[in-house]
């Protein structure tokens, strides 16, 4: 059975901040101002993918008002993410992005895209820029829940003994 899960977050610009989209910190005069640490990648991919596996959102799975999670990193949540997904047997097949932003992200695309398929353990994640006055990213997850990722097949493995072979 095939799932979808579209996610969004929307920010404005701002010069003096970081910028970090993906997990990758590019170099920039201007940042993210939005939700959480301004990685607006790491936030639409992870309601994409809680959304698909009917387990709310990101501020529904990952509460910023709650101590353990105020100041963790988007992508450390877009890790998270990804490991309760796989523990209920997605595995992650697509990945699509588009991303508007003022700046000029090119040179960055191919290390964010890296990053991101390591931790979804997929080689199917495609990013969309486009150089424009608002800053936005939507992402859609396609997931196969019938396909078991290896991570989730060491974990299902180890908390059952002798249930998955081979």
């Amino acid at each position: 059975m095939y799932r979808v899960g579209i996610g969004k977050s929307i920010g404005s610009v701002a010069s003096g901040r970081n910028l970090l989209l993906g997990g990758v910190e590019l170099s920039s005069e201007y940042g993210v101002v939005a939700a959480r640490d301004s990685d607006i990648i790491s936030v639409a991919l992870c309601d994409a993918l809680l959304g698909l596996a009917n387990m709310g959102g990101i501020n529904d799975m990952f509460p910023e008002n709650e101590p353990e999670f105020r100041n963790t990193q988007s992508f450390e949540l877009l890790t998270a993410t990804f490991v309760r997904i796989a523990n209920a047997g997605y595995r992650v097949g697509n990945v699509d992005i588009n991303l508007r932003l003022p700046i000029d992200i090119s040179d960055y695309v191919t290390e964010i895209r890296t990053k991101i398929s390591i931790i979804l353990e997929t080689n199917r994640v495609n990013i969309k820029t486009m150089i424009c006055d608002e800053v936005e990213c939507i992402a859609v997850c396609v997931c196969d829940q019938n396909l078991l990722t290896k991570r989730n097949r060491e974990v299902l493995a180890r908390n059952n003994p002798g249930v998955m072979s081979g």
